[in-house]
């Protein structure tokens, strides 16, 4: 969907599930959905859905359409989850990265969008988000895409970051200004 579109709809979705709690509320809760880099108007719906709606946390994609939670738009909405101290959800898409590739034997569901939610949360400790937002909390759905079997990988290259010449750079990035950090 176009931006000003997945806005409206997420708007929609919220207020749904929102009337689907307060017709069962001893059996239901609402988490508010969210596109974290979308900007503004999506800070705004979030923020409203969990301060008037009282969702109770907020779900987002590991990607969407082909940025992911780490990126330098989606820092403002971390510190808003933090603020209004609610859990953030990560849940992989229903596309995504390189499933182009896993259009045979179910590959795009039984590697791809765990292979997306596993990158995303690389991405995020990677990135510093963590360290940026201390008091944020995260839940990854299906094991974090299998981030726990990686994750001594992952600090293995941690400790040999300032030798570079093998595994690239490597170290959390807590820089304000992103985007000119990115991890390629």
């Amino acid at each position: 969907m176009e931006p000003s579109d997945c806005h409206e709809a997420l708007c929609a979705s919220n207020r749904y599930f929102a009337t689907l709690r307060d017709d069962h509320p001893d059996k239901l809760l609402f988490f508010a959905t969210t596109v974290p880099g979308g900007g503004d108007p999506f800070l705004h719906e979030t923020e409203r859905a969990v301060t008037e709606d009282d969702a109770k946390g907020v779900v987002i994609s590991s990607s969407h359409r082909g940025a992911y939670p780490d990126d330098a738009e989606a820092v403002a909405f971390f510190g808003l989850a933090q603020s209004l101290d609610v859990p953030v959800i990560v849940h992989p898409p229903a596309v995504g990265f390189g499933e182009e590739r896993m259009d045979n034997y179910s590959l795009a569901s039984s590697i791809g969008r765990p292979f997306d939610n596993c990158l995303a949360i690389g991405r995020l400790i990677v990135m510093g988000i963590l360290e940026e937002f201390p008091d944020l909390k995260l839940v990854a759905t299906h094991l974090g895409g299998g981030i726990s079997e990686i994750i001594g990988r992952m600090n293995y290259a941690y400790e040999m970051r300032d030798d570079d010449t093998v595994l690239g750079r490597y170290a959390p990035c807590t820089s304000p200004n992103r985007s000119a950090n990115i991890l390629k």
